[in-house]
């Protein structure tokens, strides 16, 4: 109570993206707080940005710290998810708040805040197992001590949810796989190499398993009226193969918009040409005489 955001670290990636820093308060960032166009940036590598006016805090109120960038890729570094439901953060259209998580990307944005507390001391927001208010302003990290009936509150919270699943480094199961077995839909001509992590509700998601890979042709089934896009990820084109003929190809990017569309195919293979997509996440919409499937791809440059 009484300090001010005064500083923001963060990792932009991308060179020559354009990023306006921005920092909110209330319920889903309700109301905009301050914003600050970014320049002099150094790519790949941490940033800290003073701010040009102190952004008091309202302890009373959430307090959302982020940045707006414009891209068709990967703008910022992030880390593996670290199990906080704040740290994944993102919005397509500047209201609706989403997690990276729903996109199969199980990522922490690379953000931190700095505060100046009264008596002009920076500060970072660290999270400290036990804190005790001394009454200058200040916290201090100590022991609290324990009650006679205390319990583990975070007890419950450490079980265990399930496993991902990857396939050639990217998750392929949109939601926890809670069985031992896991039935992915590929082309039987193509070589894949698969790990696994368990997810637990507490510490997230554990270290990779060891990498188990699948030789053309052998042990692999083409289920009937199945889409398969390959290479995934891919660079300059995709391949879309279906077990009938296909009416139609749409690709978009992770905002909805069509940057791809092919009509009147009539084959059961096509092979589009991706150069001039940039890196990022897309989703191919194939139309078949049997029906319609969606693919997600990742396009890496």
């Amino acid at each position: 109570d009484g300090g001010s955001v005064t500083q923001v670290k963060f990792f932009p990636r991308e060179a020559g993206t354009s990023f306006t820093l921005k920092i909110w308060k209330g319920s889903d960032a309700s109301t905009l707080l301050y914003e600050q166009p970014l320049t002099g940036l150094t790519f790949d590598d941490w940033n800290t940005v003073a701010l040009d006016t102190p952004v008091e805090l309202d302890v009373n109120e959430e307090l959302w710290v982020g940045f707006y960038v414009v891209t068709g890729g990967y703008p910022a570094g992030c880390d593996n998810y670290v199990g906080s439901p704040n740290t994944d953060l993102i919005t397509l259209d500047g209201v609706v708040w989403e997690h990276l998580a729903g996109y199969g990307l199980n990522y922490s944005w690379n953000l931190e805040a700095y505060v100046d507390n009264a008596k002009g001391e920076t500060t970072a927001l660290t999270v400290v197992d036990h804190a005790t208010y001394s009454g200058n302003g200040t916290f201090a990290v100590g022991n609290l001590p324990t009650s006679p009936n205390a319990v583990d509150a975070t007890a419950g919270a450490k079980e265990f949810l399930g496993y991902n699943v990857y396939r050639d480094g990217e998750q392929i199961n949109e939601d926890v796989v809670i069985e031992t077995t896991y039935l992915d839909v590929l082309d039987a001509s193509v070589y894949h190499c698969y790990e696994v992590t368990a997810v637990y509700s507490y510490c997230g998601e554990s270290a990779f398993s060891n990498e188990d890979c699948v030789q053309p042709g052998v042990g692999v089934e083409e289920m009937d009226n199945s889409v398969v896009v390959y290479p995934n990820p891919a660079n300059d084109f995709v391949t879309v193969k279906a077990s009938s003929n296909i009416r139609t190809i749409e690709i978009t990017n992770y905002m909805g918009q069509v940057v791809n569309s092919i009509k009147a195919v009539e084959y059961t293979q096509h092979t589009i040409n991706t150069t001039d997509l940039s890196a990022g996440i897309y989703f191919v919409e194939v139309e078949t005489t049997v029906g319609i499937e969606k693919v997600r791809i990742v396009i890496s440059k």
